[in-house]
């Protein structure tokens, strides 16, 4: 019996403390002028290019992505390499229902995902990541590479399900690392008939040296 009321003393100090501990900071987040910042205006030698975006962006998300995605901050960008056009979308949340699985990301812009494929690049600021390549198709094209990864608590993700995983253990805890960020890439090749082996080859050493730029545009924030 005295063992017994040893443990709920243990317990109710516990209970007591996680109550009385200051809730985490869900509503901050990085704004989109901040996070245009952070990503990089230029790549391999080459900027952004213009459009309707205005100055951060060479266009910006529909109301009905942001309505998907719960209003999150995001940057769109597209950089002309060489006549390869990649197009790139950095969002940045503090909640993790902002992030999806890429299906419903993709359908809100009339992209339907046909394969995933789990892979990995080399990086020198971040070593090995995990990336996912994915097919998909819409209406006027019938197969189309992308690419995505997330950055969450403790570390980066190949997919929607360990990223929330992360989100969950970081609340449980009671830890203020809460910041997601998804990256997502898509090359339109100037070469239509590239076998797709090696446009594989030439969309992840992209997304690699993407990746390298921005942890020094932003100091290994994102």
């Amino acid at each position: 019996m005295k063992h017994l009321y040893i443990l709920c003393g243990v317990i109710a100090a516990i209970a007591g403390t996680i109550f009385f501990m200051p809730a985490p900071d869900r509503d901050s987040k990085i704004s989109e002028d901040e996070l245009a910042k952070l990503v990089p205006v230029e790549l391999m030698g080459h900027r952004f290019e213009t459009g309707t975006g205005g100055a951060d962006a060479t266009y910006r998300m529909d109301d009905e992505s942001y309505k998907v995605l719960e209003y999150p901050s995001a940057i769109c960008r597209q950089f002309d390499i060489d006549g390869d056009l990649y197009d790139v979308v950095v969002i940045a949340s503090r909640s993790k229902d902002a992030f999806h699985d890429p299906n419903i990301c993709f359908a809100a812009q009339q992209w339907a995902i046909e394969k995933r494929t789990p892979t990995t690049i080399e990086t020198k600021s971040r070593g090995e990541m995990p990336l996912t390549v994915i097919s998909m198709f819409n209406k006027e094209t019938r197969r189309q590479l992308a690419a995505y990864i997330y950055k969450g608590p403790g570390g980066f993700y190949s997919d929607t399900n360990r990223l929330k995983l992360a989100f969950l253990k970081e609340e449980l805890m009671l830890g203020n690392n809460l910041e997601g960020v998804f990256y997502r890439f898509i090359p339109y090749f100037k070469d239509k008939d590239m076998p797709e082996a090696e446009q594989q080859a030439k969309l992840k050493a992209f997304v690699s040296n993407f990746v390298d730029e921005t942890y020094k545009t932003s100091s290994g924030v994102l």
